[in-house]
């Protein structure tokens, strides 16, 4: 009887851990479920003070901030603009002078020496006769392209590009001389170069420059009548 007594004992003491075991199971799963709403609030409450803009703003602030800096540093550091040297300065030849006589480009040819030399038709007096071409660039720069326009093919030489200081190679003439009365040393000239570009206004020749450049035609022009018709107070 004592046995069978023990027995039941044993088996009810078994039989309540086993419950007791069960009973910690569901409470840990419960700590658990309860632990992960916490952590799922909690995520949910940042996401939403990020997009009410608690974070953002103050990084958006701190950010433009620094902007504003690196802009005001850049503006300080930054350096001026150098100035363009007039004489530099590419332009194509215009004549804003006297009123010159209509004419036409006819034809034009290239003689032993390399010159590019065309035909024109003179508007007032019909007549025809033969120019250089930088003389054309330089007075009629209009006509020139016209002419060209129309004889693609055949104008493709670097005479018939628009005149540029850079494409100079040398001067052919003098057109005119500004001040040196007293002292020819205290000239300046408008010079006309090979490709047609001419030297006037700001970019006239000084006397020094062109007595290194080309004395044989700065000497011919001062000794000429044409000097003293050319010259310009």
């Amino acid at each position: 009887m004592a046995q069978i007594e023990c027995f039941c004992s044993q088996k009810k003491l078994q039989e309540q851990k086993s419950e007791n075991k069960k009973q910690r199971k569901v409470i840990n799963e419960l700590a658990s479920r309860k632990e992960r709403k916490e952590r799922d609030a909690e995520t949910a409450r940042n996401k939403e003070t990020m997009k009410s803009g608690g974070l953002t703003k103050s990084t958006k602030k701190k950010k433009t901030k620094g902007v504003e800096v690196e802009e005001q540093e850049k503006a300080q550091n930054k350096e001026p603009a150098p100035k363009k040297k007039s004489s530099k300065t590419k332009k194509p030849v215009e004549d804003e002078g006297d009123i010159l006589e209509t004419c036409a480009i006819r034809k034009h040819t290239t003689d032993k020496q390399g010159e590019v030399k065309v035909k024109v038709k003179w508007g007032d007096s019909g007549t025809q006769d033969w120019q250089c071409l930088y003389d054309m660039w330089a007075d009629y720069p209009m006509e020139v392209k016209a002419y060209k326009k129309k004889n693609q093919r055949s104008t493709r030489g670097k005479s018939w590009n628009v005149p540029i200081i850079d494409d100079v190679e040398y001067f052919v003439r003098i057109l005119g001389m500004i001040g040196g009365e007293q002292n020819v040393a205290e000239a300046t000239f408008i010079v006309l170069a090979n490709n047609g570009y001419k030297f006037d206004g700001e970019d006239c020749v000084r006397y020094d420059e062109l007595l290194k450049d080309d004395p044989d035609l700065l000497q011919a022009f001062l000794v000429s009548p044409e000097a003293d018709d050319a010259s310009i107070a």
